[in-house]
């Protein structure tokens, strides 16, 4: 059983490496129009451990993997700005619980949505904050809000 699950995570794996590798050339395409530049979703990725209630559990999952994240930080080295981030440096600023074991009770979240703002973008830059509202609603997202706001 260990064995299929370790497969299908690895196929899991190299679908978002060849994912996250389009999104890089498209955005490289992006930034040559010279206008600011907004990327912004759930990206899936677990940039940091400040981005995780705990790292042990998803140190082999898609989320975390090394590959991974480095394709989100090839992103950054390319010209993308993280908009909460640049704002709120060491909060934790989850977007998304798990449904189980009263993870929003326990903020046992993570920091897997994104947006992400070219230089001309982050010029613009007022806001950027998680709204937790939304998923203490009755039957939520496990995600929940990140907003910017843009001059």
């Amino acid at each position: 059983a260990q064995r299929y699950i370790d497969e299908i995570n690895d196929r899991k794996i190299e679908y978002k490496l060849k994912w996250m590798d389009a999104l890089y050339n498209h955005a490289q395409k992006l930034l040559k129009l010279n206008e600011p530049v907004i990327l912004c979703g759930d990206f899936n990725v677990i940039m940091s451990p400040q981005d995780v209630y705990d790292t042990k559990p998803f140190i082999n999952n898609a989320l975390y993997k090394e590959e991974v994240k480095q394709r989100m930080f090839s992103l950054q080295y390319l010209g993308f700005y993280d908009a909460y981030r640049a704002l709120h440096p060491k909060d934790t600023g989850y977007t998304y619980w798990d449904y189980t074991g009263a993870a929003v009770q326990n903020d046992l979240g993570m920091r897997i949505d994104y947006i992400l703002l070219s230089s001309m973008a982050l010029d613009c830059l007022k806001s950027c904050d998680v709204d937790k509202k939304p998923r203490n609603s009755e039957k939520p997202s496990d995600h929940t809000i990140l907003k910017v706001e843009l001059n």
